[in-house]
């Protein structure tokens, strides 16, 4: 019972999160990445090559690219009607109508992820309470709250990177060839979530030098192995199955066009030097490296089997990623100030990053270097998200593996203080949180207002076919916007969109002068400074701005309307 309900207050937590997010607000509300991964899944579930692979999030993009053909299947068998690209455009053209799924999935992610820390703590550290805690503190990583209903890699990989240490760890802990080659395989899978995984490299390097598996190994690693496979036999023949069957819709297309010239030069250089790095090994005689090689080179190439000519590109993105290049290209190394580090909402996690610091040094005088191994996976996470894109959530890998050496430390103290130091630690961890708590809600309420004040505006302004209003900035709630440039631009293959909004850049008007639409109006906050007709310079060019009357709620909510000419 103690375990019960133990992990009912964590999944209860976790629940909560979600039941405070805008589960029902519209698609575009959260279309950055929601929208972007639903237009590439649909181009892979119509044989479109994927352009969206810069983190890569290939293991998203699978599975709502086979729900999006499971839909299509279950469509002709009720009496649908139309070819499967027809399908797919009427999905990008309502995209409200897979809310359930990209939404859904998420929140099982975030779920999911909660469940598991429950149960990685529990293990580490032996109590279900422990478990509890571990839980309620992965809730507070940073950015995650959000990401609870986001279809972004990130939830996931906050899981993920938990999975893999635990691996790690017990491998370790038991000089276990057949576990490493299971943290192998899944670290390749989390590289395909997201790059930031490799920063579980450094645990992995600590563990092989500390404890490697003796002599024999070989020969337990296939007993284990087949002990596993026994076990396990029926979830991995269903998942068999459906991943064959789904190849075989996917690919033979794919496998016909083939590879990209210059996506196939890249992948071959990048599969020569591997193929040198195992053989070097086996020459060596470094056996269970070459295996753990294999191992990760496994979880990476399987997603990509799914959609066999873009599995170059994925590879190819990964490495660029890794050393800079690719999406990290022009991004100015560690540009996120030293400052914010030690403010909200990143200073939790340099907090738990010196704590697992402390946690490695004491285990290391004992020697016992677990504490050492999440450290070091968390300290090269921290650099990470620091050295690139400092975003928010890019920190919650740091966090969430600098969680295990500092709750490991808390619980050397005696019983009843190490209780009472995690109460404490678990109150300053949430209490920001819990106070942000509605305001990714009160967020989505107000772009939903100004989008309800702008659209009976242009419904009756917008009469005339080709009538285009230009929206100050793409971040504004207006659907047309924000399909354009989530949508349509993160897509090889997108239907004809019947646009009346379009935001004020440069991409914008090459797109207006293809379908020859006409800028007639402009819509954003400029119009309310403005007290009669002005020339304003606009990417789409020199107007004169008039603004037009609009209602004191629209005024409010910063909505203002001009005509152009």
């Amino acid at each position: 019972m103690k375990g019960v309900a133990a992990l009912a207050v964590a999944m209860a937590a976790a629940v909560a999160v979600v039941a405070w997010q805008p589960v029902a607000s519209p698609w575009w509300i959260y279309a950055d990445a929601d929208a972007s991964y639903m237009a590439s899944s649909v181009d892979a579930m119509v044989g479109e090559h994927l352009i969206y692979l810069d983190h890569p999030g290939m293991p998203l993009q699978d599975l709502m690219a086979l729900t999006v053909e499971a839909r299509y299947l279950a469509h002709r068998a009720t009496g649908g009607h139309g070819s499967a690209r027809d399908y797919a455009g009427q999905r990008l053209l309502h995209l409200d109508d897979s809310r359930i799924f990209f939404r859904g999935y998420a929140i099982l992610f975030y779920l999911a992820g909660a469940l598991l820390a429950f149960v990685v703590f529990r293990k580490l550290l032996g109590d279900p309470w422990w478990g509890t805690v571990g839980a309620l503190a992965w809730l507070a990583a940073p950015g995650m709250r959000a990401m609870s209903i986001q279809y972004r890699p990130d939830g996931l990989l906050a899981g993920a990177v938990l999975a893999v240490g635990y691996l790690i760890v017990r491998a370790a802990q038991r000089r276990d060839a057949w576990t490493y080659t299971q943290a192998a395989l899944l670290l390749g899978l989390a590289l395909t979530l997201k790059i930031h995984a490799a920063a579980l490299f450094a645990p992995f390097a600590v563990a092989l030098l500390w404890r490697r598996p003796g002599p024999g190994w070989e020969q337990a690693w296939r007993a284990d192995a087949g002990r596993w496979l026994r076990r396990y036999r029926v979830p991995l023949i269903l998942f068999a199955v459906v991943w064959i069957a789904g190849c075989a819709i996917f690919d033979p297309h794919r496998i016909a066009t083939g590879v990209p010239s210059h996506q196939l030069h890249g992948f071959a250089a990048i599969a020569a030097a591997f193929v040198v790095v195992v053989a070097a090994a086996l020459v060596l005689r470094q056996r269970l490296l070459a295996l753990l090689l294999a191992a990760l080179a496994v979880g990476v190439v399987l997603p990509g089997t799914l959609v066999i000519n873009d599995l170059p590109e994925m590879v190819v993105k990964i490495v660029q990623g890794l050393t800079g290049s690719g999406a990290n290209s022009g991004v100015q190394p560690f540009s996120t100030p030293v400052r914010e580090l030690f403010h909200q909402p990143l200073l939790p996690t340099t907090v738990l990053l010196v704590l697992s610091a402390v946690a490695a040094a004491v285990g290391a005088r004992r020697r016992d270097f677990v504490p050492a191994m999440w450290f070091s996976g968390s300290a090269l996470a921290y650099v990470m998200a620091s050295a690139r894109l400092g975003t928010v959530h890019y920190y919650a890998p740091a966090f969430v593996l600098a969680l295990p050496p500092t709750l490991w430390l808390v619980a050397q103290l005696e019983p009843r203080l190490s209780y009472a130091a995690a109460a404490v630690g678990l109150a300053l961890l949430l209490y920001s949180p819990i106070r942000q708590l509605p305001d990714q809600r009160r967020s989505a309420r107000l772009q939903e207002q100004q989008w309800a004040q702008i659209e009976p505006i242009g419904d009756r302004l917008l009469t005339k076919p080709g009538t285009l209003a230009v929206v100050e900035d793409y971040t504004d709630p207006v659907p047309d916007v924000r399909w354009h440039v989530l949508v349509s631009q993160y897509a090889e293959w997108v239907p004809p969109y019947p646009y009346r909004y379009l935001d004020d850049s440069g991409a914008s008007k090459t797109l207006a002068d293809q379908l020859k639409l006409e800028p007639r109006y402009f819509v954003g906050g400029l119009p309310l400074d403005l007290h009669g007709p002005t020339r304003e310079q606009l990417a789409f060019g020199s107007y004169v701005v008039r603004p037009l009357p609009v209602p004191a709620a629209a005024r409010r909510l910063s909505v203002g309307w001009a005509a152009l000419r």
